[in-house]
């Protein structure tokens, strides 16, 4: 197949994709079983934004320091290559900042407490100031998969963050794998 159908077809896939997802998906109720999963009860209203790093991967020198999740082995291993540019268009046509404050047993925080929760979090040194901060979640095409970044904040030098791959089952995710994790 020469390469311009095959881009044809890649392009093709990616636009029927778009249409059969934005029906197949509530991405609210993603977030609702996965936090429920994660044991989350407080986020942050404002989405913890993805990086280009975290997407593309980071290099020095030609030489991949950071694998992101578009060169990640774990994704690869289950997203194909209409998957993988679905990811990436997600990406970049995130523009969305904030959650709305309509999930179920999850409270969203507006920035006015989170700033109060963090100088609590200084002021004491105690960790009970706890949340969790969340990344727009991206789907492959079929929306079976999902790749979620969450950052828990649990006060004076305690967070860490990490990218998680989900994979829905009947009407359950299940947590595949993480990966890219940090601690402090």
């Amino acid at each position: 197949m020469s390469e311009i159908k095959k881009n044809v077809l890649l392009i093709l896939s990616i636009l029927f994709s778009t249409i059969v997802f934005s029906q197949n998906i509530n991405v609210k109720f993603a977030i609702e079983k996965v936090c429920k999963l994660q044991k989350v009860s407080k986020i942050n209203q404002e989405k913890l934004k993805w990086w280009d790093t975290e997407i593309y991967g980071e290099y020095e020198n030609g030489i991949l320091l950071i694998d992101g999740v578009l060169k990640n082995d774990s994704i690869i291993k289950y997203f194909n290559d209409a998957d993988l540019k679905f990811v990436e268009k997600q990406y970049k046509n995130n523009i969305e900042l904030l959650w709305k404050n309509n999930f179920n047993k999850i409270k969203t925080l507006d920035s006015l407490v989170i700033s109060k929760l963090d100088k609590q979090a200084y002021k004491t040194h105690k960790m009970e100031y706890y949340y969790h901060s969340i990344s727009n979640p991206l789907f492959s095409i079929n929306g079976k998969l999902m790749i979620i970044k969450i950052n828990y904040f649990c006060g004076f030098m305690c967070s860490n963050q990490c990218v998680y791959l989900f994979k829905k089952k009947n009407k359950y995710w299940k947590l595949i794998t993480e990966f890219n994790c940090l601690a402090s």
